[in-house]
């Protein structure tokens, strides 16, 4: 299991959709190497190949889900890292995940950046129109597809906080886009991103 002595914090980046995911999954990717001069972990996957090209990413939450009973075999950092939207919904449905967060609960966080509710549903519009060549105004996409909205899962996020007593840290994404990775970098690991030196993209995706 994990080793309680020498990892400080289990970090969990879980989205949700059109919060700035992709970015700051290259953000991460671009800046491994010097992440781990200062402890900080960010166990490599394929999908750095195109993160660190600014591409559209998963990031690596498939490793925690597939090495969460070893994760002392990923690392020997003092914090260690996850990302990945699909987060948002496979942990809060997930038996094993309640397990994890109960017993490690002093040193997990998680974070997750929500969205205005306009903002977020004209997102998505406007992304299925530019990839999946939706044809159907705004009104009419909203009434005629199968929405889900994040925000259900983002109040089942608050109750298994309450319960399990691990650290939830929720942010706005409307209002912190032109700060993200700072706020992130605090958040995260409480070290300003000044503090480590990071290089960071042209732009957000």
């Amino acid at each position: 299991m994990i080793n309680r002595l020498d990892l400080k914090g289990i970090v969990l980046h879980v989205g949700h959709g059109k919060t700035g995911s992709s970015y700051l999954q290259s953000f991460l990717a671009i800046n491994r190497k010097k992440l781990l001069e200062v402890g900080i972990d960010y166990p490599e996957h394929d999908s750095f190949i195109f993160a660190k090209k600014g591409d559209i990413t998963s990031g690596n939450g498939e490793i925690l889900i597939n090495n969460y009973l070893n994760l002392e075999s990923i690392t020997k950092k003092k914090y260690i890292l996850f990302s990945g939207e699909e987060l948002f919904s496979k942990l809060i449905q997930s038996n094993w995940f309640k397990t994890f967060a109960k017993e490690y609960s002093q040193k997990l966080r998680v974070i997750i950046y929500t969205r205005n509710l306009f903002a977020y549903s004209f997102s998505m519009w406007g992304q299925a129109v530019k990839r999946s060549n939706e044809i159907l105004d705004l009104d009419s996409y909203f009434q005629n597809t199968n929405y889900i909205s994040p925000y259900k899962i983002l109040l089942e996020w608050i109750q298994l906080e309450s319960e399990l007593n691990f650290k939830l840290i929720i942010r706005n994404y409307s209002n912190h886009k032109e700060n993200l990775i700072d706020t992130f970098c605090k958040d995260a690991f409480d070290i300003p991103k000044k503090n480590i030196n990071l290089n960071l993209l042209d732009q957000k995706q």
